[in-house]
C-alpha cells in the first residue's frame, strides 16, 4: 500500500512514528556519546589517581632506600672507627706488656746483682774473720813455743781448723730444700756450715727433692766434696740415715757463675 492510497489518519500515524523512531535514535546517539566520555574521562580519572598513589608510593620506597643507605653508611664509618680503636688499643696493650716485661727482666737482673753482691760481702766478711783468727792463733802459738807438748798439738789443731775456715770461706753454698718438715734441721745444717767456715746467705725451699750439689767450674770440685763430708758428718752425728750426694758440674750449661759459687739441693 502506498501513501496515496493511505487516509490522512493513516498518513498522519506514519509520520508520527517516524518522527518518534528519530528522536528515539538521535536520544540514544547523545547518550551513547555522553556515557562514552563520561566512561574516558573516569577511566582518567581513575588511572590517574592509581598512577599518583604508585608514583607517591614509589618516592616513599625511594626515599626510605636513601635514608637506609645512608645509615648503613654511618654504621659503616662507626665500625672503621671502633676497628681503628681497637687497634690502637690493641697496640697500647702490646706496649704495656713489652715494658711491664722489660721491668720484670730489670727486677730479676737487680735482684741477681744484689744476691751476688750480698754474698761476696758474706764472703770477704767471713775471710776477714777467719784471717784475724788465724793470726790470733799464730800469734798464740809464738806464745807458747816452750810449752808442753799437749798444749802444742792443741794449738796446731785450732791452726789447722782456722786455716781449714779460711780456705772454705772461698765457697758461697746456695742451700735448697724440698720438704718443709725439714725446715728446723736444715736450718741447723747452714749454721754449721758456717761455723765450718762456708758462706752461706741462706736457704730457699723448692718442689722437688734433688739430692745434689752442683758446681760450676772445675777447680770448685775440691770445695763441693768437702761440702758432702760436712753434710755427712752432719746426718751421722744427728742419727739421720743419708745416702752419698750427687756432685754434678754444669758449668757447661751456666759458664757465667761466679767461682765459688756451690748450690746444695736436698
Amino acid at each position: 500500500m502506498t501513501n496515496d492510497e493511505l487516509s490522512p489518519e493513516d498518513r498522519l500515524e506514519l509520520e508520527r512514528r517516524r518522527l518518534t523512531e528519530a528522536v528515539t535514535e538521535s536520544v540514544e546517539g547523545v547518550l551513547r556519546k555522553r556515557y562514552t566520555w563520561l566512561a574516558i574521562i573516569t577511566s582518567f580519572v581513575i588511572g590517574g589517581g592509581v598512577a599518583t598513589s604508585i608514583i607517591g608510593l614509589t618516592k616513599g620506597a625511594q626515599r626510605q632506600l636513601l635514608e637506609t643507605e645512608i645509615r648503613l653508611e654511618s654504621a659503616k664509618r662507626s665500625m672503621e672507627l671502633v676497628d681503628s680503636l681497637s687497634g690502637t688499643v690493641k697496640e697500647k696493650i702490646d706496649q704495656i706488656d713489652r715494658d711491664l716485661g722489660g721491668l720484670s727482666d730489670g727486677r730479676m737482673n737487680t735482684d741477681t746483682l744484689l744476691a751476688a753482691t750480698w754474698a761476696e760481702l758474706l764472703r770477704l766478711n767471713a775471710r776477714t774473720d777467719t784471717m784475724k783468727a788465724a793470726i790470733d792463733l799464730l800469734l798464740e802459738e809464738r806464745q807458747l813455743t816452750e810449752a808442753p807438748l799437749s798444749i802444742e798439738a792443741e794449738a796446731s789443731n785450732k791452726i789447722q781448723g782456722t786455716l781449714g775456715r779460711v780456705v772454705l770461706a772461698r765457697y758461697t753454698v746456695f742451700v735448697h730444700y724440698a720438704a718443709p718438715e725439714d725446715t728446723a734441721i736444715i736450718k741447723d745444717l747452714t749454721g754449721v756450715l758456717r761455723a765450718r767456715g762456708f758462706v752461706v746467705p741462706g736457704m730457699q725451699r723448692v718442689g722437688e727433692r734433688q739430692n745434689q750439689i752442683r758446681y760450676f767450674h772445675d777447680e770448685d770440685l775440691a770445695g763441693a766434696e768437702r761440702l758432702e763430708q760436712q753434710v755427712l758428718d752432719f746426718a751421722r752425728d744427728r742419727g739421720i740415715p743419708f745416702e752419698r750426694l750427687e756432685l754434678k758440674n754444669l758449668g757447661r750449661y751456666y759458664p757465667n757463675v761466679s767461682r765459688g759459687q756451690i748450690e746444695l739441693w736436698l
